[in-house]
């Protein structure tokens, strides 16, 4: 298999944005359907399957990621750290914790009536979960973002193995998911000791792995086909719909050519409908591209807040689900637009701003600004989060 140089383009970056929030909304709604909110609607969520989502966000992580170091690997851990943390940390402080208190005064008991001791509030603090701590049953979706932050630390060590090493990782990771239940491996969210970053590292280097090969019919075979084959033929943890949840996410990662191709004709496409209908509508795809990335932006904030918010809501007695839609996407989005977008790119400097290379690295990484966006060579318009 050779490897292809060329980048991904704007279009398939926001494709994957809206694939992003798509997979944080299947795990929002199973979350609710676990508290016992929506009824056959959040059902959907369980039925989408939360872990075939998880799936697709780590091979799409992976995917994005390979992208980045391989454009510029300087200083790629502070642009990690910038992207992750400051949101982590607010939503840490100021949902998550007051959250757990108001929990625990109003004698409310978890599902897995694990206690939040301060030892777990600690390692949940520096993102431990997994490895020496359980999540937080206040905020038991962190437990992937601990994960994550971990093979972002590995990165700059997988972009220098060969492919065949890359296999041989993913093989040993994917057949310990593949036997998770002989071990008694079930709960991912409540093991530590690294067992759920060996069981997921397979689904990261995924799209780790087929961003370098991505030109070769037999890397796309892998990334569409291992997923389905793990979750149907062996560790069937998924809901009944689990296998369309992750064709769509692993199609989105491997169909870059044909989106963006699909993207260039919709113009006159959408000229062609105003014609036959008599309606105007006047949209662009630079500005439908610009929504598509927006709402790949809010899903980081919605993915880690969502349960603590929804706690907090439950305690009011309210079992609208719509109420808690809103409510959280209220949320995420005060938190998108008053945290996470103004940390975007704190690490640039004036030389980085003009620097082609970087405004790729900031499409993928999603910590593109106005002025990046506008720089001649450009790939994107606007912010592609990850």
């Amino acid at each position: 298999m050779k490897e292809r140089e060329e980048a991904p383009g704007p279009n398939h970056w926001a494709c994957l944005a809206v694939m992003r929030f798509v997979l944080s909304c299947i795990v929002f709604m199973g979350h609710l359907s676990g508290l016992g909110i929506g009824g056959s609607f959040t059902e959907r969520g369980v039925d989408y399957g939360e872990l075939a989502a998880v799936v697709g966000f780590f091979a799409i992580s992976g995917f994005s990621i390979a992208n980045s170091i391989s454009i510029r690997p300087e200083r790629y851990i502070l642009r990690r750290l910038w992207r992750i943390w400051p949101t982590y940390l607010f939503v840490f402080f100021f949902i998550t914790l007051p959250v757990a208190w108001l929990l625990e005064k109003n004698h409310v008991q978890y599902f897995n009536n694990i206690a939040v001791t301060k030892g777990i509030v600690i390692g949940n603090l520096f993102m431990l979960q997994g490895l020496v701590v359980t999540a937080m049953e206040t905020n038991t979706s962190t437990w992937t973002l601990a994960m994550e932050e971990f093979y972002y630390l590995l990165a700059p060590l997988f972009r220098k193995s060969p492919g065949i090493v890359l296999a041989l990782i993913t093989g040993i990771s994917a057949t310990s998911y593949a036997l998770a239940r002989d071990f008694g491996w079930i709960r991912f969210a409540g093991l530590t000791h690294g067992i759920a970053h060996l069981c997921f590292l397979w689904a990261w280097l995924l799209g780790f792995f087929f961003y370098r090969y991505r030109k070769s019919i037999l890397a796309q075979m892998i990334l569409l086909l291992l997923p389905v084959w793990l979750f149907c033929g062996w560790n069937e943890l998924g809901g009944r719909w689990a296998v369309f949840t992750l064709l769509a996410a692993t199609w989105v990662i491997a169909s870059g050519d044909k989106i963006d191709l699909a993207m260039q004709r919709l113009p006159r496409v959408l000229v062609e409908i105003e014609y036959a209908s008599g309606k105007f509508w006047n949209i662009e795809v630079a500005h439908l591209r610009r929504w598509m990335v927006f709402l790949g932006n809010v899903s980081y904030p919605l993915y880690i807040l969502h349960l603590p918010v929804a706690y907090a809501i439950r305690l009011t007695g309210c079992s609208n689900w719509f109420v808690y839609f809103l409510a959280v996407l209220a949320v995420s989005l005060v938190v998108y637009l008053f945290v996470d977008k103004p940390n975007r790119g704190r690490w640039q400097t004036k030389k980085d701003k003009a620097d082609p290379l970087v405004a790729q690295i900031l499409a993928s990484e999603g910590l593109a600004d106005q002025q990046a966006a506008k720089t001649p060579g450009t790939p994107g318009v606007g912010t592609i989060g990850v």
